[in-house]
């Protein structure tokens, strides 16, 4: 037994003062004169003994209710294993590492790890100790229940294992979710049937606590009884509070007419303009700075000029660049005194080669002269690319012009009315391998074969009947007394999405002199886009294999609509090119910690660094950046595609945020350096914590109690035999 106060066991000296009590005889202090006594002299009596104890039961419980007195305010508690292990939950200090890609800064992470180990070892032996490293997410080196499963002795030197193989990576912080996860980690036992929550929990920080942590996170935390949260703030960071970054900002100069005016006096600069952005921190010593074109072996590339660039604290500055290196893929900003995010990796778009072919035979059609007679005339003044493919237009008379090399990088084809059966038939097997047809009905249609009165009318039906071996429907020409408009428009599908704002949803301009109707023998198989005023279908589609097949039941050209002549017609022809165009399964430029599925069969090589990051694999993988770079996917039969990884610019803004932030968000915080105990403290405040759990004082007070009133009751029975 051991007491928490035993100060307070000198008071077990009082029982000396009932002993006495009962030892000090009690002499007459009247006196009787008897008068058959008075001629006598006085002699005293002789005692054997000068005085004795005559209440042996009194004497023993008023000892008694004083001792246990004494014992209650001395505070005693057994420093027993049972006790001990009982307590094992009730003092835990979970550990959590900034990992981010601020922690890079020079001499931050030998630091951060130092604090770590003081930590470990000022916890006593028998404290669960564990170790968690938090970035975007959080991942335990030694959780709760691996460290309650270790045997006390053995619980540091595991902590500080775990420290020493630690590395911090580039991905950005995330302060709430990492104490929500080691809050909800520290109140969870490994034994399934232990309910008892820890008594006491600290949470220690170690981190730059830069400005990029949302403190706000911490207001939706519930802290549970008797955490305490330590944040230990690096000296490192205090020093390195300022940061400047340089990111090269891409415009495509056909979305800003501003742009496109400068890019035309820019050689070269046709698709894009670029620019620099340099930012300087707000308590930043360094002004000027240059910038620095990098190779994919990092080395400076000669033939470039070294750009200057002076940005005062707190500023930022834009540098346009005249173009860009020919080998460079990467933007090193040099002057910075804080260099961990100095550079910018930046993948070379190349566009891919795609092509759209239009078959529109020539021969047999003397009415057919004009060229803005034709389909393809109006085709050739759409831009069909974008900033990811090079679309090119190719005008044919039939199938037969189109080799197989040429059918691989065919995304979509548009055929007039005059196409033959045996072309519909090839693009029928094109549509169905993932290709897309659209099919423009240019032509009056037959009425009947007596009813044939104009040179270019075409059996539609039969056409499409031969090609399919099945009826598309009831086809013939409409009448029109005047002109026919188009309605029921369905701005939610893909061909008329960019057309769904009110200021151009007006297709009312647009006069059809000539169209095609169709009743549709399966109409389920087919969605309708656009329909005429006579409720008959004007644009539809139907899915073919893995392609599709579109039918216009009018053309656009000036002979049969005004549609090529109005501005609807370079939106919906741009938005069928792209809709026949691959998805892109991943971004040109990716932050670190974004993923990408990476398709079957693909090998991605780091250029800069020369490794492989994913070998071959049978199925499509995530891939997640979780390092900066210049990324290679080849894949197996298609053109190799590049991607630029950076770090989150957030990780830059390396002002400390102000701690006493923190306590308004309701964060149990501690003074720095508490927590920070020697030995002999922490085996104090183990001693507190194992006479609180067993308050033993209120078992002896109530046996103080038991005592007086025992003692109460023998007196009275006492003096009421003596009377």
């Amino acid at each position: 037994m051991n007491f928490l106060s035993p100060f307070y066991a000198l008071a077990a000296l009082a029982v000396i003062a009932p002993i006495l009590f009962h030892l000090v005889r009690r002499r007459p202090k009247e006196k009787v004169t008897f008068s058959s006594l008075m001629f006598l002299d006085p002699t005293p009596p002789r005692l054997t003994r000068s005085s004795r104890i005559d209440h042996w039961v009194l004497l023993l419980l008023r000892a008694a209710a004083l001792l246990l007195v004494a014992a209650a305010f001395s505070r005693p508690y057994w420093d027993s294993p049972q006790a001990a292990n009982a307590l094992q939950s009730g003092m835990r200090r979970v550990i959590l590492v900034d990992a981010s890609a601020s922690m890079r800064r020079d001499g931050m992470w030998s630091e951060a790890k130092a604090r770590a180990s003081e930590w470990i070892r000022q916890s006593s032996p028998g404290d669960v100790v564990a170790v968690y490293a938090f970035h975007e997410r959080t991942e335990p080196l030694v959780s709760v229940s691996e460290s309650l499963d270790t045997r006390e002795g053995q619980r540091q030197a595991l902590a500080l294992q775990a420290i020493d193989r630690l590395q911090p990576t580039w991905f950005t912080a995330q302060l709430g979710q990492a104490i929500q996860t080691a809050l909800d980690a520290s109140q969870v036992d490994s034994e399934e049937d232990s309910e008892s929550p820890p008594q006491r929990i600290d949470l220690v920080v170690i981190s730059d606590f830069q400005q990029s942590m949302k403190l706000d996170q911490l207001t939706s935390i519930a802290w549970p009884a008797g955490a305490q949260f330590h944040p230990v703030i690096l000296s490192q960071s205090v020093k390195q509070a300022s940061n400047a970054r340089a990111v090269l900002i891409e415009d495509d100069v056909r979305s800003d007419p501003e742009l496109s005016e400068a890019a035309a006096l820019i050689p070269g600069a046709n698709a894009a303009v670029f620019r620099a952005r340099v930012a300087n921190g707000r308590e930043s010593e360094d002004e000027r700075f240059q910038l620095v074109w990098l190779d994919s072996k990092s080395n400076a590339l000669a033939d470039s000029p070294t750009l200057e660039s002076t940005v005062l604290r707190g500023k930022s500055q834009i540098v346009r660049l005249n173009s860009i290196p020919e080998n460079a893929v990467c933007l090193e900003l040099q002057g910075d005194s804080v260099p961990f995010d100095n550079r910018f990796y930046f993948a070379p778009k190349k566009r891919i080669a795609k092509s759209v072919i239009a078959i529109e035979p020539s021969r047999g059609n003397a009415s057919r002269s004009e060229p803005t007679e034709s389909l393809s005339f109006f085709l050739q003044q759409v831009p069909l690319g974008n900033a990811k493919y090079d679309v090119s237009l190719k005008r044919v008379d039939s199938t037969d012009e189109i080799d197989d090399e040429q059918w691989k990088n065919t995304t979509l084809v548009f055929a007039s009315a005059q196409a033959s059966v045996q072309d519909l038939k090839r693009l029928k097997t094109f549509a169905e391998s993932g290709g897309h047809v659209v099919w423009v009905w240019d032509q009056p249609a037959v009425k009947s074969a007596v009813e044939s009165a104009v040179e270019s009318a075409v059996d539609l039906g039969g056409i499409y009947q031969q090609a399919f071996g099945a009826t598309i429907g009831q086809i013939t020409e409409a009448t029109v007394k005047q002109y026919s408009m188009l309605e029921r428009i369905q701005f939610s599908s893909y061909l008329f999405r960019s057309l769904s704002d009110p200021k151009f949803n007006d297709f009312t301009k647009i006069r059809i002199w000539r169209h095609r109707d169709v009743v549709l023998s399966e109409p389920e198989k087919w969605q309708v886009f656009a329909s005429f005023d006579n409720r008959m279908p004007a644009m539809f589609e139907r899915k073919l294999g893995t392609g599709s097949w579109t039918v216009f039941a009018a053309g656009w050209q000036p002979i049969e609509s005004q549609l090529a002549l109005s501005s609807k017609f370079v939106p919906i022809m741009v938005n069928r090119v792209e809709a026949s165009l691959p998805a892109a399964n991943y971004a040109n430029q990716m932050r670190v910690g974004e993923s990408i599925r990476i398709p079957a069969a693909s090998i991605l090589l780091n250029v800069t660094s020369g490794s492989t990051e994913v070998a071959e694999s049978s199925s499509e993988i995530e891939w997640i950046a979780k390092e900066p770079g210049l990324y290679r996917i080849t894949g197996a039969g298609e053109t190799q595609s590049e991607i630029a990884v950076n770090v989150a610019e957030s990780e830059s803004e390396v002002t400390q945020h102000d701690i006493q932030r923190m306590a308004q968000t309701g964060a149990p915080l501690s003074e720095p350096g508490d927590g920070e105990r020697s030995e002999g403290q922490q085996r104090q405040l183990r001693a507190v914590e194992l006479e609180s759990s067993q308050s033993s004082w209120r078992w002896l007070l109530c046996c103080v109690l038991g005592l007086i009133g025992l003692e109460s009751l023998w007196s009275l029975r006492r003096r009421t035999a003596e009377g």
